[in-house]
């Protein structure tokens, strides 16, 4: 789904749009404009392609015809029995089962679980969330109304590369 928001930031927002670009589909997934039929098309043909692909791939995984897994599949989710009864799981588990599972399928004894982002302590996250409030509180006092200026310049300074600026700042209140 892709949405259109044409109207709201035409006749709502009064903001319009001009475009460049490099070629006909190059901006296909614009959300300031309706799709054209060809965009169309083009999306549909891209989720057939996918969908066909990983019909293929579960019934050669489950050793089922293409024909029964498109019958059962159609972006249906299944919850674990049913799953199982229908020939899409081997059994239910919790996350545990499923690593001891693939650590056995795969022969493997030796093997450790790490859990990314790395999880911060409580006390740490609230310190670190401290020390910024305490930061900004006094930056503010010190630059007065100059502070969204100073984020401005902040913000800018930690960027690489080309950037383009407008001459102004949009503040919706």
């Amino acid at each position: 789904m892709i949405p259109n928001f044409q109207k709201l930031l035409n006749t709502k927002l009064g903001i319009t749009f001009d475009g460049v670009k490099t070629g006909k589909y190059a901006d296909i997934m614009s959300t300031n404009r309706p799709l054209t039929d060809g965009e169309r098309l083009i999306i549909q043909t891209d989720v057939n392609r996918v969908y066909e692909t990983f019909i293929t791939h579960v019934s050669e995984g489950r050793k089922r015809t293409k024909a029964y897994i498109d019958s059962i599949g159609g972006g249906r989710v299944w919850i674990g029995t049913d799953a199982v009864k229908i020939g899409l799981a081997d059994r239910t588990g919790s996350f545990n089962d499923a690593i001891t599972s693939a650590a056995k399928k795969a022969k493997v004894k030796d093997y450790r679980v790490v859990e990314y982002p790395e999880m911060i302590s409580p006390l740490k996250s609230f310190m670190d969330s401290s020390t910024d409030k305490v930061r900004t509180y006094y930056a503010k006092q010190e630059l007065g109304e100059n502070y969204p200026i100073y984020q401005q310049i902040k913000s800018t300074i930690s960027k690489s590369g080309v950037q383009t600026r407008m001459p102004f700042e949009i503040i919706v209140k």
